[in-house]
């Protein structure tokens, strides 16, 4: 029984502190089962910007509490004898508007201000890459680019990515294709590494 380990629930100052991820709740019921934390989870939508706790990014208060749910998870982390250095934070999943970037920008402040130690992940999807805000990417410590992306958008994307490897970032690429079980492992799996470079 899942519930012989579950730890009571952590609830900093008085902040709720839902997990910021898009439909865990509808999709993968089995994952939420197996977190060992006594938490409600809300799944929370991904598309604009949300409050955490009823606190919305444009009240004062927002900053503080992102911060408490950061060093509550950071602290929970550490029980576990892992760092929070060694995670990194996906805020929205494949950004591709200004209201996305803003969001992603906000979180990562907060997260950043709060010196919980975790890094921020992001994967852009915006067609031209030159149109990607600035204050967004200065936000991310890894950007992860959509593989199709780098085959149509080639010389756009390749030059963003030897950009921001130049400043620092870590550069990553992903494919997101499927069901995998219809993809052929040799063509998809093992040449992606061939593709990305």
């Amino acid at each position: 029984d899942r519930r012989q380990h579950v730890e009571p629930e952590v609830v900093p100052s008085g902040v709720a502190a839902p997990l910021v991820v898009a439909a865990v709740g509808e999709r993968r019921q089995e994952l939420i089962e197996q977190v060992p934390v006594g938490l409600d989870l809300n799944a929370v939508h991904a598309a604009g910007p949300h409050a955490i706790g009823g606190i919305g990014i444009n009240d004062p208060r927002f900053g503080a509490a992102v911060s408490a749910w950061a060093l509550t998870w950071a602290s929970e982390i550490r029980k576990l004898h892992r760092s929070p250095e060694e995670f990194d934070l996906l805020l929205v999943d494949e950004p591709q508007s200004a209201t996305q970037s803003t969001m992603t920008t906000v979180w990562a402040d907060a997260i950043r201000r709060s010196g919980a130690g975790f890094k921020i992940w992001s994967n852009p999807i915006w067609p031209d890459p030159n149109t990607i805000p600035t204050a967004y990417v200065a936000a991310l410590d890894t950007v992860s680019i959509h593989l199709p992306f780098l085959q149509k958008y080639e010389d756009k994307y390749w030059s963003l990515a030897r950009r921001l490897r130049e400043s620092g970032k870590t550069i990553e690429v992903y494919a997101a294709s499927g069901p995998s079980r219809l993809l052929d492992p040799y063509a998809y799996y093992r040449l992606a590494f061939w593709r990305a470079h």
